[in-house]
């Protein structure tokens, strides 16, 4: 991506849309928004690319200020965003949201911040800064989520200094789950203790997709449920039928 491509970037990209549901009733809770751009063919290798670059900051902003621009959070319940753990920390954020905020008359209530993994690798005086900069948001009303829990023990340390109200297991602990007694003990520790709502992400199998009911987990999230798309609406009737 070169500076032409990069300086277009806001014209290029977008997001799709990825429900989370409930375990309860199957209903949704709303839908994460998943950064797209056509020149890469997938997020992983978008955010590597981005990484090298170092524009993650940038591009979270382009992200976030694209996603608003185009839904209106109060129709599709609550909305997940990711965001770089540094973005909040920099120095222009606080303006950007505020201006975000004001521009275009956004609930702050129904939109999540979900925290990428990068959390879990930031030294003890990166995590209380950035645990300020997530009071601040609450007190806004928005709401945070911390992104991959479990997948090393950092992230579950972090999970109880930081004030989210969301945490998420990712695919590295989804993925066999039924089968994998080591995951299952993760899993049932943090419930044990949870004082967030938990949220299954990276199904892809219904057996996986069961024993988290089991267990307890609160809402789901993966390609088994509904893969990524532009469509914001899901017939709860069809999805289950297509499962049996």
């Amino acid at each position: 991506m070169d500076k032409i491509k990069f300086s277009n970037f806001k014209n290029n990209c977008y997001h799709l849309f990825q429900p989370i549901f409930k375990t309860s009733n199957w209903q949704i809770l709303g839908y994460e928004m998943l950064l797209r751009h056509p020149t890469f063919n997938s997020t992983e290798t978008l955010f590597k690319f981005v990484k090298e670059l170092e524009k993650i900051i940038e591009i979270d902003f382009i992200s976030i200020e694209k996603a608003f621009e185009n839904i209106k959070p109060n129709q599709l319940g609550l909305i997940f965003i990711n965001v770089h753990p540094y973005s909040l920390l920099d120095s222009r954020w606080a303006s950007f949201m505020k201006d975000l905020v004001i521009t275009l008359d956004l609930n702050t209530e129904q939109i999540v911040f979900e925290l990428n993994v990068e959390y879990s690798y930031m030294g003890d005086i990166e995590i209380c800064k950035l645990n300020e900069a997530i009071k601040s948001l609450k007190r806004q009303g928005f709401k945070i989520s911390l992104d991959d829990v479990g997948e090393n023990p950092m992230s579950i340390q972090r999970m109880h200094i930081l004030e989210c109200d969301f945490i998420k297991f990712n695919r590295s602990i989804s993925k066999d789950l039924s089968t994998s007694p080591e995951k299952q003990r993760t899993v049932e520790s943090l419930l044990e203790i949870k004082k967030k709502t938990v949220i299954m992400g990276g199904i892809e199998a219904s057996t996986d997709l069961a024993i988290s009911k089991i267990m307890g987990i609160d809402m789901v999230q993966g390609n088994l449920l509904r893969e990524p798309t532009e469509e914001k609406v899901v017939d709860i009737r069809s999805w289950m039928k297509n499962l049996r």
